[in-house]
């Protein structure tokens, strides 16, 4: 089953490594790649959860967010699922918010720097 993306990125091999290496969680992350131009939305999402539980999953994303300017489009949608999957997840779920969350991030930084 495929998903239809909103705004297709302009890679579309970058969106197959995240979708790949994202499996059957694609299907509640695809929803989220989005084309976002100013990266302070993003920012101050994950600002708001930064001493929340799987506050690493912030920093991790917060070191993917510092090559914004260097990014292509699908990287940018890449890591913009990424942040409103960790910032979506419901408060107080441990399992969804490190296991998925940590899964979400390795299939971003997987797709977005092993593409560059």
């Amino acid at each position: 089953m495929s998903v239809a993306l909103a705004n297709p990125p302009t890679d579309p091999f970058v969106i197959d490594v995240f979708r790949r290496s994202l499996g059957e969680l694609w299907f509640q992350v695809a929803p989220l790649c989005q084309g976002v131009d100013d990266p302070t939305v993003l920012d101050a999402t994950l600002r708001a959860r930064a001493d929340s539980e799987g506050s690493h999953l912030v920093h991790e994303l917060e070191a993917l967010l510092v090559g914004w300017p260097h990014y292509d489009s699908a990287q940018r949608a890449v890591l913009t699922a990424a942040v409103a999957y960790v910032a979506g997840t419901v408060p107080g779920d441990h399992e969804a918010i490190v296991v998925d969350g940590d899964k979400v991030i390795d299939a971003a930084v997987r797709s977005i720097l092993r593409s560059s």
